[in-house]
């Protein structure tokens, strides 16, 4: 895995690009938990009256969550540029809104592996994930993901 004090590239993990990429950086990942931060901008497609608004903080939940299991696809250096992968979120439970963070501020979030179950098929896991602007915490929730190497 990664070591700690490297801070990587999320498009490297996930699949996602702007507008809808969450995420600006990988701060921390190892095989059970990440950190990670997403600059808020001052718009789009989740933006409404200069705040991130809910659908904004899940999906940087789940992108977030999604990047823990989703390493192990990208394991060696050469397999980043060849290996494609879809997720799913299969639920979302326990969900806290505590504020919805204003633009131009830098969103952390923070998440652990709960739960993670391999088939042949596909990773499903749980994962619980809490996002601060600064130290105010802005959302906390349970999630569940689900996902799949794409095969040529």
């Amino acid at each position: 895995m990664l070591p700690e004090e490297k801070h990587i590239d999320v498009k490297s993990f996930l699949p996602h690009r702007n507008p809808m990429l969450m995420v600006d950086e990988v701060i921390h990942i190892d095989a059970k938990t990440v950190k990670t931060r997403y600059w808020i901008p001052e718009k789009g497609l989740f933006i409404r009256s200069g705040k991130l608004v809910e659908e904004g903080l899940i999906e940087n939940l789940a992108q977030s969550c999604s990047s823990v299991v989703g390493q192990s696809y990208f394991v060696e250096e050469n397999q980043r540029d060849k290996t494609k992968l879809i997720g799913f979120i299969s639920g979302i439970k326990k969900v806290q809104m505590h504020q919805l963070p204003a633009s131009g501020t830098w969103l952390y979030t923070e998440a652990s592996l709960k739960s993670r179950l391999d088939t042949a098929e596909f990773v499903m896991c749980t994962m619980k994930a809490k996002s601060y602007v600064a130290s105010n915490l802005s959302i906390e929730a349970e999630i569940n993901l689900i996902i799949q190497e794409l095969k040529a």
